[in-house]
């Protein structure tokens, strides 16, 4: 990982998640960053949720329940701030 990887990956998946749920910027950098921070982001990297350069990448979830666990803990408590 090199530094602004974070950044660049919270960016990219709020964008996303607000382009696609309708939530707002901040709660979409809310989720993301709680994600990161659960799963770790080079795994995220390793299984494809982003591609080497920090783009979201719309992953099938189904063969990673503990990401899929983790983006909905984190969305749930995201939405509620």
């Amino acid at each position: 990982m090199q530094p602004g990887d974070e950044s660049r990956a919270v960016a990219s998946r709020a964008g996303a998640r607000v382009a696609a749920v309708g939530v707002g910027e901040a709660q979409g950098q809310c989720a993301a960053r709680e994600t990161i921070a659960q799963i770790g982001l080079a795994r995220l990297v390793e299984i494809g949720f982003f591609t080497p350069a920090m783009e979201f990448a719309d992953l099938e979830l189904a063969p990673h329940p503990d990401v899929k666990a983790a983006l909905a803990t984190a969305t749930l408590t995201c939405l509620a701030s």
